[in-house]
């Protein structure tokens, strides 16, 4: 049995993360303050693993001349740091990630570069300075809405971590996580991300309805992740949204800014919620599987839909239009002006006020 030894923080509001990508991004990112980073230094550590270490150390040095950095001879300290766990020699004393709480998402900007978010006025968390919260987000794609992933009660760590690298890898603006009964931005949880948690916004909403009304509202539409729907079923579940495939969300984000609701692991995402979404979209099985394998990892489940949505190969790409012909088809369709979904020129090929029945 090994003993764990207990190696105190630098600061109260510090933790241990560990391994290369989430060390160095953390380094990199200039997301949080960091205090003190470990190196194992033992004389087992391979040439291209010295190259590494002076790599990252450097990089700490010129990201931030405050750090203090210790080669570590003694394995075990590291092993204790990391709880057991891989850490490939780097272990960081940094400031905790902490989820910012949101109230809604807010409009896209004109040209669809950026979409405002409404931050809490207040929190429980006194780490969290809500002043120096952006209220902005860069959008990350060209000719297209923002999108965004939506987890409620993603328990596991390891899901998560996997979700937001596949959310982050894949191209969304934010990851927004379940204020409540969800997994915390945990060592473990970070690792898994494989550094994207350093890169991408993550918020956490405590008001599920007061936060999809009040983003329906500045123009967002919401999908709601679903089981395959059979012959059986579709009739009840149309009545709560329009029910469609992963193949048929391709052209959404040519829309209007979207967000992508996924639910916990077994139980799928709770009925009520998925009735406050705008349309339903399930991932369809393949040919003569059994019954007995009926479902995705939620983190496999994320990744396919988020490339559906932002990633949509199978489908051609729209056609350019001169802007005369989209200003008269734009009148045409949209009729009176509709305050919450914003215009957009001809570059970003996008209509305003899109017909839901020719959404896809």
């Amino acid at each position: 049995m090994t003993i764990r030894r207990h190696i105190p923080h630098v600061a109260k509001n510090s933790e241990f993360i560990f391994g290369t990508s989430v060390v160095e991004a953390a380094i990199k990112s200039h997301r949080r303050k960091l205090f003190r980073l470990y190196v194992y230094a033992g004389s087992n550590r391979t040439r291209e693993a010295k190259i590494r270490d002076e790599h990252m150390k450097k990089l700490a040095r010129k990201h931030h001349p405050d750090i203090e950095i210790v080669d570590e001879i003694d394995i075990g300290q590291l092993d204790s740091m990391s709880d057991s766990r891989p850490h490939n020699g780097y272990v960081l004393d940094a400031e905790k990630l902490h989820k910012v709480p949101l109230l809604t998402l807010g409009k896209v900007s004109e040209d669809c570069t950026e979409f405002g978010v409404q931050i809490a006025q207040h929190t429980t968390n006194p780490d969290i300075r809500l002043r120096d919260q952006s209220r902005t987000i860069k959008c990350r794609g060209q000719k297209r809405y923002p999108f965004v992933l939506m987890v409620d009660e993603i328990l596991d760590p390891g899901n998560l971590g996997a979700i937001i690298r596949s959310a982050y890898y894949l191209g969304a603006e934010a990851v927004i996580i379940s204020g409540r009964n969800s997994a915390p931005l945990s060592a473990v949880c970070l690792k898994a991300s494989a550094g994207a948690s350093e890169y991408i916004p993550i918020y956490e909403h405590t008001n599920s309805t007061t936060f999809l009304n009040g983003s329906k509202a500045n123009g967002w539409k919401f999908y709601a992740a679903v089981p395959p729907v059979t012959k059986g079923d579709q009739k009840v579940q149309s009545k709560m949204a329009r029910v469609l495939s992963e193949s048929q969300v391709g052209r959404a984000l040519f829309e209007g800014p979207c967000c992508l609701i996924l639910g916990q692991e077994g139980e799928g995402l709770r009925p009520w919620l998925a009735k406050q979404a705008n349309y339903q979209v399930g991932i369809a099985k393949g040919g003569d599987t059994d019954p007995m394998v009926d479902s995705l990892n939620v983190s496999v489940a994320a990744a396919i839909l988020c490339n559906r949505f932002l990633n949509p190969t199978l489908l051609p790409n729209p056609q350019p239009q001169s802007e005369e012909k989209t200003k008269k088809e734009a009148k045409h369709e949209s009729g009176p002006e509709n305050k919450y979904e914003p215009e957009i020129g001809s570059r970003h090929e996008i209509k305003s006020q899109p017909d839901p029945n020719k959404l896809f």
